[in-house]
């Protein structure tokens, strides 16, 4: 588990779905009550499942009662990095679909300059990086981050991009299997099914 002072929600969750800010994780007994599982609480009390979560440093739809209190001071935020999840091609397509969106930062040099940095996934597993001089605003002041704070997210993003990919390939196999065809998955098999999913996000 790593440690992450930023918001988090469940994976793959609706798109009006809140972030919440996480100060205390405990490890309970799930309903079976011989595995032990690891829970999370947010400031606003809500106990999620600290698995397969979403991550985000200054997300756009906060819960109001976790950024009234995100001041406090908050010992155990964290960044749970579990397995690849197994995902149906519903929600591979829905999380294609927001990894796909560029991931933009402003990060403050001196005075009111500073640098844009706009990371963008472009092809495959490839991630590419672009920069360029602007001036931060006050308005925007709110909006900067530092250059740590967008190294972790953009290894977030390259973790998330990496996982989607070889659900893709689980999920191409899968396909492959219930169309009663042997041997292993070829690259072209592999390519033509991720593409079979961007073009559904189009949809």
């Amino acid at each position: 588990m790593e440690i992450f002072n930023g918001w988090y929600r469940e994976s793959l969750a609706r798109k009006n779905m809140v972030w919440h800010r996480v100060h205390r994780v405990d490890s309970v007994l799930t309903e079976r009550q011989s595995v032990w599982s690891t829970m999370a609480t947010a400031l606003c009390g809500k106990r999620i499942p600290a698995k397969k979560c979403d991550f985000d440093i200054n997300p756009d739809h906060m819960c109001f009662r976790c950024e009234k209190y995100s001041n406090t001071s908050i010992s155990k935020t964290f960044a749970p990095i579990s397995s690849t999840p197994t995902l149906t091609k519903i929600a591979a397509v829905k999380e294609l679909r927001r990894l796909s969106k560029p991931r933009i930062y402003y990060v403050w040099i001196h005075d009111c300059y500073g640098i844009k940095i706009k990371a963008i996934w472009d092809s495959y597993i490839d991630i590419s990086v672009y920069s360029e001089s602007v001036t931060i605003t006050q308005r925007r002041k709110n909006k900067v981050f530092t250059l740590t704070q967008v190294q972790e997210d953009l290894g977030r993003f390259k973790s998330a991009v990496n996982c989607l990919c070889d659900a893709s390939k689980k999920l191409a196999i899968k396909e492959k299997r219930k169309n009663k065809l042997k041997g292993s998955l070829t690259e072209y098999e592999e390519q033509r099914y991720f593409e079979k999913l961007l073009t559904e996000t189009e949809g």
